[in-house]
């Protein structure tokens, strides 16, 4: 019998902890956190295809970024769905990468997320056959609040995710100036542990504690992180020095960094203004969305 067409199209967005406090460490040595995890209308784009193996183009801006196919998270995701769940099919994949590589937008991590989601429809697997802590030591982190794909408080080493209401709309501008930074560099460095203020929900459904929230907060690797990369101290003073910005902030283990805005003119505004100062660095407009 002739095999059926399917072809999945899945976009993979990209990742802003709003807040990322470390408070210690696990009996295995890794890095605790606790962080605000929200999803932006920037991201990658994935194609997914049944195949007689694995198959992984890569096409966009930031193709030649991705380093060796072997090593790539959506492959290793593939992998390990394969293995979890005794599959003997492939898939051709086909990743359109438009985010910036070693950023902290968590868009490797997006991206495997949204290739195990796809291929669990493509191949038919149970998702109850998912380990979670297991996915987190294989692939990463953030891979299961990517998982999630919705506003999320994370904590743990990143395996434990609960899902948050609706956020207040806000729109941000992102700006990567051009500079990798290797989270396990800035872990390496970082020698702080915060004292944790825990977040309530309630702090969530209005707008101005909301931000107020997000104000009495912060991310602790955000100081070792410029000590590593002296542009995130550029990128974060370029930010607050436009109109209406509200709070401006490093994302995850940088280098990109974010600022909150009201309004979409204010953001797009904003973008205008640091593309002008600086036309080699990514800056986009966009906006907070509710889930992937």
């Amino acid at each position: 019998m002739p095999r059926l067409m399917l072809t999945l199209h899945k976009f993979a967005a990209a990742k802003l902890n709003l807040y990322l406090h470390v408070v210690g460490r696990n009996h295995d040595g890794y890095h605790e956190i606790d962080s605000l995890v929200v999803w932006l209308d920037v991201g990658d784009k994935l194609t997914f295809s049944l195949a007689d193996d694995l198959k992984l183009e890569v096409s966009g801006p930031f193709a030649n970024e991705v380093g060796p196919k072997e090593d790539n998270l959506v492959v290793q995701a593939a992998e390990y769905l394969r293995k979890s769940c005794s599959i003997r099919l492939g898939a051709k994949i086909h990743l359109d990468k438009q985010l910036p590589v070693g950023a902290g937008m968590g868009g490797g991590s997006s991206d495997a997320a949204a290739a195990l989601r796809a291929l669990m429809e493509l191949w038919k697997c149970d998702p109850g056959e998912l380990n979670m802590d297991a996915l987190v030591r294989s692939l990463g982190a953030d891979v299961p609040a990517c998982m999630i794909g919705a506003p999320a408080l994370v904590s743990g080493v990143g395996e434990r995710v609960v899902r948050l209401p609706e956020l207040p709309i806000m729109h941000v501008v992102l700006v990567w100036p051009g500079v990798k930074l290797a989270t396990s560099r800035v872990f390496a460095a970082h020698q702080v542990k915060d004292s944790n203020k825990p977040l309530r929900i309630s702090d969530l459904e209005r707008r101005d504690n909301y931000l107020k929230a997000l104000l009495d907060r912060s991310n602790n690797l955000q100081i070792t992180a410029q000590g590593l990369c002296s542009e995130i101290g550029k990128a974060l003073q370029l930010l607050a020095s436009t109109k209406g910005c509200v709070l401006s902030r490093m994302s995850g283990s940088g280098s990109a960094c974010f600022g909150l805005f009201e309004t979409k003119e204010e953001a797009q505004g904003a973008a205008l203004y640091i593309l002008k100062k600086r036309p080699s660095w990514w800056v986009r407009a966009t906006r907070l969305r509710s889930e992937t």
